[in-house]
């Protein structure tokens, strides 16, 4: 007797179910329509983060080329900024004398620097 209670309790628990769903608020056809909606909704999240990632990642690569650029010319900067030092100290270096002046000027001629731009002792 208990296993028929038991079958017939099931049983009841199913059918009530099963009339719920038929004549429930929401149709089935209604709550399918709502996961399709909450699924696109979702893939067109991640289409729009997967667009914005892309557009950062380009972004970053030129920045680094930017970054590259940069620290190319910097340093090419800086080496040309050297070469008066390097010419006056190799001129200073052979002779003192203030008849070496032409020359020095000369050889800074050379490596395009002005005599304006080159260390006062010039015309010392």
């Amino acid at each position: 007797m208990e296993l028929v209670r038991c079958i017939r309790h099931i049983l009841y628990n199913e059918q009530k179910l099963v009339r719920e769903a038929n004549n429930g608020t929401s149709p089935p056809g209604i709550l399918v329509d709502a996961m399709s909606q909450k699924h696109l909704q979702i893939n067109q999240t991640f289409e729009e983060l997967r667009l914005v990632t892309q557009d950062t990642e380009n972004e970053l690569k030129n920045l680094q080329h930017t970054q590259e650029y940069f620290i190319i010319q910097y340093q090419e900067s800086l080496r040309i900024q050297g070469e008066p030092a390097v010419v006056w100290a190799m001129c200073m270096a052979k002779t003192g004398v203030r008849t070496t002046v032409s020359s020095c000027r000369a050889a800074a001629r050379l490596v395009s620097i002005s005599p304006e731009a080159s260390p006062k002792a010039w015309d010392e």
